[in-house]
Parts: structure tokens; C-alpha cells; sequence
């Protein structure tokens, strides 16, 4: 199931933290958007405890994440220079 991790944090040491951890998982789309895939619920809470580990020593900040169905995230519209979803290389450790 694919992901969209969406975050809003002031410290740039937990911010780089946050993003270097979602890049593990899936890619950036834009500055603090990351796509991501996670297998099952196990691989999903896993994620959620790692961010919230990441996030811990925030004076302030959020992470958000919204589930996205195949057929919605195929339904997309993006505008600008959007890069498309190559999904050929992607495997989930």
C-alpha cells in the first residue's frame, strides 16, 4: 500500500533526520512529501514508531500520513515538472 508522509517540523536536524528515515521507505515528491510503501500493518506501524522516534526531541512539529489506493494514486492529476512513478525498481525491505 503506497503511503503520502507529509510533515511540518522547525528543527532542521529533526527535518534532515525525517526525511534521510522516509527515504528508506519511498521517495520524495516535493520538499516535505514523501511517497511510501509499506507491505503490510506490521511494515506501517513499524514506520509510525521510527518517525515518532525521530520526531521525539521536537520542541514542535507533525507527520501525517494518508493511505493511497492504487486506483487514486493512478487517478492523480500532477502539474508542474512532475517526475512519474517508477515503480520497477521499487522492492520493500
Amino acid at each position: 500500500m503506497t503511503y503520502v508522509v507529509v510533515y511540518d517540523i522547525a528543527a532542521d536536524a529533526v527535518r534532515t533526520r525525517v526525511a534521510g528515515l522516509l527515504a528508506g521507505y519511498g521517495r520524495r515528491v516535493q520538499e516535505s512529501v514523501f511517497e511510501c510503501e509499506a507491505g503490510d500493518e506490521k511494515e506501517l506501524e513499524e514506520l509510525a514508531e521510527r518517525l515518532k522516534g525521530a520526531l521525539a526531541d521536537a520542541e514542535n512539529g507533525q507527520i501525517r500520513l494518508y493511505r493511497v489506493c492504487d486506483r487514486c494514486l493512478q487517478a492523480s492529476i500532477g502539474v508542474g515538472r512532475v517526475e512519474p512513478r517508477d515503480t520497477s525498481s521499487c522492492f520493500i525491505v
